[in-house]
């Protein structure tokens, strides 16, 4: 039988509650959403000043819609 080396660094450490206010996942999600839109956006060419016009489109479309 083989034996596996032991890592000299310890495993990773999991969140505990106490580590962060806890935060329902219906409030993280636009944040989640927006962070992951702007990460694609940005990888697929878009410029600081498109990502903007881009935001400011949205916001419009939902500003209209709640009129």
């Amino acid at each position: 039988m083989q034996t596996v080396p032991r890592s000299s660094t310890p495993p990773p450490r999991h969140a505990e509650p106490d580590d962060f206010a806890f935060v329902p996942a219906c409030e993280r999600a636009p944040r989640l959403l927006a962070r992951t839109m702007y990460r694609q956006l940005l990888a697929q060419g878009f410029t600081q000043d498109q990502v903007l016009a881009f935001a400011s489109e949205l916001v419009a479309l939902v500003a209209e819609e709640a009129d």
